[in-house]
């Protein structure tokens, strides 16, 4: 009986073929350029991340917001935004019994982990140097122009804000700006006293107080009247 033997030209016509295919495959510039960089740069950015995320929706809803009397003595944290569609945005407020106001007038009081978390950050802010910029603003470094600055504003350290509003709002607050922030870059456009990214308090926190601009619901036109009237002269 004859056995019938592959032949080694065989052999190496498929493997000279499947060689070219995969070579072919990683160095056309479509598969080199889309192909591993995405992957490295999947990889490599940044993901903004908190164990306070969502600590609007653990909050507990104020069960009477209208009969609520904001108090500049308990205001803790003020998140504003100007942006090129409201230059004069209002974020969020945080008072110091927990009760903390969004984007739309929406009252609600905090857990305690959170409010303390949250304030955690915002003290951390506010011992970082001074940019130099605007507003002291830290410029995440975009291919492009035209991004919102957050602004975090908190009473100067080892205050308390007085009754009355003073004439220059930078006499009462510490504030501190966001140009661009981005939940997958922090590099920023020029290093502030050794920084070459966004400090990361300072990214948390202006993240989280993103997640007070998302919520649904109608705005309430009152609440918000009350507590924009108690800020001062921020905007």
């Amino acid at each position: 009986m004859t056995t019938i033997r592959p032949k080694p030209l065989l052999y190496f016509s498929v493997f000279g073929f499947v060689t070219l295919i995969t070579v072919y495959h990683f160095l056309t510039p479509t598969s080199f350029l889309t192909g591993p960089l995405e992957f490295i740069r999947q990889m490599t950015q940044p993901n903004w991340s908190s164990v306070h995320t969502g600590f609007l929706t653990r909050a507990t809803p104020h069960s009477d917001p209208h009969s609520y009397k904001p108090s500049r003595s308990q205001l803790r944290l003020v998140v504003l935004q100007n942006g090129p569609v409201d230059p004069e945005a209002f974020t969020m407020a945080l008072f110091s019994d927990r009760t903390c106001v969004n984007k739309k007038g929406h009252m609600s009081i905090l857990t305690p982990a959170d409010y303390e978390g949250i304030m955690g950050l915002a003290n951390d802010v506010s011992k970082l140097p001074p940019t130099g910029e605007f507003r002291n603003q830290w410029r995440v470094a975009h291919p492009r122009t035209g991004f919102a600055i957050d602004r975090i504003l908190v009473p100067l350290p080892g205050t308390t804000l007085p009754s009355t509003p003073l004439a220059t709002y930078t006499d009462e607050y510490k504030e501190t700006g966001v140009y661009g922030f981005d939940e997958h870059a922090t590099r920023l456009e020029a290093g502030v006293e050794g920084n070459a990214d966004l400090p990361g308090a300072l990214w948390e926190l202006t993240g989280l107080a993103r997640e007070a601009t998302r919520q649904e619901g109608e705005y309430d036109g009152m609440v918000l009247e009350r507590v924009r009237g108690i800020l001062g002269d921020v905007f």
